[in-house]
Order: structure tokens, then C-alpha cells, then sequence
């Protein structure tokens, strides 16, 4: 083989690794612009007056949030245990709108999926992060 032949077998190489892992990259950040929806907009409270502007601020603070703390948000705050109790953690002085939605399960549900959801964070973090060699 020759010169010529080596670089031109070597580019349908890389063009087909990268066309095989292409649409895992995407499904990945998929996911993480679902979980920053979600979790953005999870929860939302305030008064008349700041309501939106509160709801701009926290899905500003989420949008730079890398996908590993999206995953432990998304468990912490979303997914519940049916039988943990939800806590307003502001004191109410006066009037006041608020909006949550969970998803709610046995713990071996919650449990279940936040480990799931931990093994696909690695999984991301390995073809985004790894996938090619160390220093060379």
C-alpha cells in the first residue's frame, strides 16, 4: 500500500468512527438541554412582581451547569421518594405564587434511576472527554 492509499484508508477510518459516534454526541447533548429544562423549570415562585425575573435568574444560573451537577439536581430535585414530605423553604410574608412537578416513585424507583442516570453522566463524560488518546 502506498502512500497515498494509507492516508486515503486512514480518512474513511476517521469518517466512519465519527460518523458512528456523531449521533451518540448528539443524543448526549439532547439530554443535557432536557435536563436543563427540566430543571429549570421544575419550580418556580414569587410575587406578582418578581416571579419572572425569578425564573429568569435560575434558568441562567442552570445553562452553564456541566451535565454531572445536572444529574445530581435532576435526582435531587426532581426525582422524590413517595413518602418524603415536600418543605417550603422560604417564609411566606406575602402573597405569593408557586408551581413544582416531581416524579414521584418507591425509593428503589428513585434510587434506580439516579443510578442510571450517574452511569450515563460516565458514559458522556468517556466519549466526550476520553474517547480520543491521552498526550501524544
Amino acid at each position: 500500500m502506498d502512500k497515498n492509499d494509507q492516508v486515503s484508508h486512514m480518512k474513511t477510518l476517521s469518517d466512519d468512527v465519527l460518523r458512528k459516534i456523531g449521533p451518540n454526541v448528539l443524543l448526549f447533548q439532547a439530554i443535557e438541554r432536557l435536563l436543563k429544562l427540566l430543571i429549570a423549570n421544575h419550580h418556580a415562585d414569587g410575587t406578582t412582581i418578581d416571579f419572572v425575573e425569578r425564573r429568569a435568574k435560575r434558568a441562567e444560573k442552570i445553562e452553564t451547569q456541566m451535565m454531572g451537577k445536572l444529574i445530581r439536581q435532576y435526582g435531587d430535585a426532581i426525582l422524590s421518594d413517595a413518602g418524603e414530605p415536600r418543605k417550603e423553604t422560604e417564609e411566606i410574608t406575602q402573597p405569593r405564587m408557586s408551581f413544582t412537578f416531581t416524579s414521584t416513585g418507591h425509593s428503589d424507583f428513585r434510587m434506580s434511576k439516579c443510578a442510571n442516570l450517574e452511569l450515563m453522566g460516565r458514559e458522556r463524560n468517556d466519549l466526550i472527554h476520553h474517547f480520543l488518546p491521552g498526550p501524544l
